[in-house]
């Protein structure tokens, strides 16, 4: 072949080679595929179901309900709302169990967690008090901030509900932790009407899903 044909029927081949990968026996190189980035990673949050075992907490025998029933059902909804956000959550009591104040602020403080809600419902003397109330302790700034988000999320959530506010108290597992924390009061459990309004599983799910998302805004 002559000399210029050659060099052109090369320069065709190289093309084509070029295109399709061949020629060398070898595939195309894949390309290098991108990193997936890691999960954001979830916090670490203690659940303090108040009451348990010989501590029934307050009760209101018309309705047929006491308060440490309630608050555990509602801390197990809300360790499963957390933990389906992608967070880790410590109990202080799984199941019906005397656990003592002291040693709720120990078990937080001896995992590390981040902050510290304890569930009640409150009572009165008279059956005619309503409301939503949400504690921090006296000296903690980041426990008002966490108690004030969700405070806010649970009256959003129950608007109709009387708002009672945010408050400061010395109360044992407030003093003694040492992260932020704060303490729930759900309702008057004696209250007959807010006493059904908390034994229904339905309103136990929404208090648990509005805390799990007072505690986002106060993560962010």
């Amino acid at each position: 072949m002559p000399e210029a044909q050659s060099s052109w029927f090369d320069k065709i081949v190289d093309f084509f080679r070029r295109l399709f990968g061949g020629g060398d026996g070898k595939p195309p190189e894949p390309p290098t595929p991108t990193p997936t980035p890691p999960e954001e990673t979830g916090r670490f949050i203690a659940v303090d179901a108040g009451h348990g075992g010989t501590d029934t907490g307050a009760i209101n025998s018309t309705v047929g309900i006491n308060e440490k029933t309630v608050t555990l059902a509602i801390s197990q909804k809300l360790k499963t709302v957390l933990e389906n956000r992608g967070h880790r959550v410590r109990l202080t009591r799984s199941d019906d169990t005397f656990v003592e104040l002291t040693r709720r602020a120990e078990i937080a403080n001896n995992a590390g967690v981040e902050i510290f809600v304890s569930i009640h419902c409150n009572s009165a003397e008279t059956s005619t008090a309503v409301g939503i109330e949400t504690y921090h302790h006296t000296n903690s700034a980041n426990g008002r901030v966490l108690a004030t988000k969700i405070h806010e999320a649970m009256i959003a959530a129950f608007p109709t509900h009387t708002n009672r506010g945010v408050k400061s108290a010395n109360f044992v597992v407030l003093r003694e932790t040492q992260m932020p924390a704060c303490l729930v009061e759900t309702e008057f459990i004696s209250n007959n009407q807010q006493a059904r309004f908390l034994q229904d599983p339905a309103n136990q799910q929404k208090i648990a899903n509005a805390i799990a998302d007072g505690m986002a805004v106060y993560f962010r």
